[in-house]
C-alpha cells in the first residue's frame, strides 16, 4: 500500500485504432521492464471497457526521484522510439498520497 512519500502517476495514452494491437504489445514490453526497476512499487495496465484505442497506466513509485530516473531509462527511450510513428496522445497526472 502506498505511503505518504509515494509518487503516483496516472497516464492515459491514445493512438489511432489501426495501431492498437502493436501499441499494446509495446506497452506490455515497457511494463515488464519497468516492474524490474528499483523504486517501482506498481505498474498496472488498464484497457477501457469500450475497447477504444487507449490505455491507462497506473504507476506507484517510492518517490518522484525514482520516477524521474525511470523516465531516463533505455526502455523508456525505446518505448518512445517504438511508438513515435503512432503519434500517441499522452496525458500524465502526478499524485501524492494524502
Amino acid at each position: 500500500m502506498p505511503t505518504k512519500s509515494n509518487h503516483v502517476i496516472v497516464a492515459t495514452l491514445r493512438v489511432e485504432e489501426q495501431h492498437r494491437v502493436t501499441f499494446l504489445e509495446v506497452v506490455k514490453t515497457l511494463a515488464e521492464a519497468t516492474l524490474l526497476e528499483t523504486g517501482c512499487l506498481d505498474f498496472e495496465l488498464h484497457l477501457p471497457e469500450d475497447g477504444s484505442a487507449c490505455i491507462m497506466i497506473y504507476e506507484v513509485w517510492q518517490s518522484k526521484a525514482h520516477w524521474e530516473t525511470h523516465m531516463a531509462t533505455a526502455h523508456i527511450a525505446q518505448f518512445k522510439t517504438d511508438v513515435a510513428s503512432f503519434s500517441p496522445v499522452a496525458e500524465l497526472q502526478h499524485f501524492q498520497k494524502l
